[in-house]
């Protein structure tokens, strides 16, 4: 793995219909780069497919001591997408401060 930053632009669409190119992108930006910076700020349609596809990416950079981050603030439909999946109200701290504080996970 090189000792790089990649950042990943998600672009305006993320949902179940394109989701599977999603996670095939983000998943060779992970494996190329021990660090990544996710670009949210340009989506407009966004469902719970990305969110989940970005939580579990978000864990398992926890797990495997790499840096994974929001490089802008999320889109208000990503935004609107983590409050209707539940993912707002109860979080943890950690998984707040990586949604709204451009936080490392």
């Amino acid at each position: 793995m090189q000792t790089s930053v990649k950042v990943f632009c998600i672009g305006p669409v993320a949902n179940i219909r394109n989701i599977a190119e999603v996670y095939k992108e983000l998943r060779a930006a992970i494996e190329n780069s021990d660090t990544v910076e996710l670009d949210l700020s340009a989506c407009t349609d966004a469902d719970l497919s990305l969110v989940q596809l970005v939580e579990a990416a978000r864990l398992q950079a926890v797990s495997a001591g790499m840096s994974l981050s929001l490089s802008l603030p999320v889109s208000d439909a990503v935004t609107a997408a983590l409050h209707r999946g539940g993912f707002v109200e109860g979080a943890a701290e950690d998984a707040l401060r990586f949604w709204f504080k451009e936080g490392v996970a």
